[in-house]
């Protein structure tokens, strides 16, 4: 009978995380991260997804706080992978608040 452990999983590419068609790392709790190239990344979804239920954004390995996810999580099946891509790529973190993020998002649907 198996008590349900398992170990972690992890893709490499080249030595450094990285995974195109899923997370990079499913830990044995359930938890799931996303990297490319050795980095938290992720555009169509929080790049770390915890077993609990926290999510966190991260695009290049730059963590996207809060409130700014809160925007990104209500685009979430309400938009396409391209315009969320579009979106977090012409973010910026030292963007004055997050209407940095507002008006990219503005302008993804234009």
């Amino acid at each position: 009978m198996s008590d349900g452990s398992r170990d972690d999983l992890r893709w490499y590419l080249h030595g450094k995380l990285h995974r195109e068609d899923g997370p990079a790392i499913e830990y044995a709790d359930g938890t799931l991260e996303w990297h490319r190239h050795d980095q938290l990344h992720r555009f169509d979804g929080p790049a770390r997804d915890y077993a609990g239920g926290w999510r966190k954004w991260y695009v290049h390995g730059m963590h996207i706080p809060f409130p700014h996810t809160m925007i990104l999580e209500s685009l979430l099946g309400r938009t396409d992978y391209e315009t969320l891509e579009l979106v977090l790529s012409s973010w910026r973190p030292d963007g004055p608040n997050s209407s940095a993020l507002l008006d990219a998002i503005r302008a993804a649907r234009l």
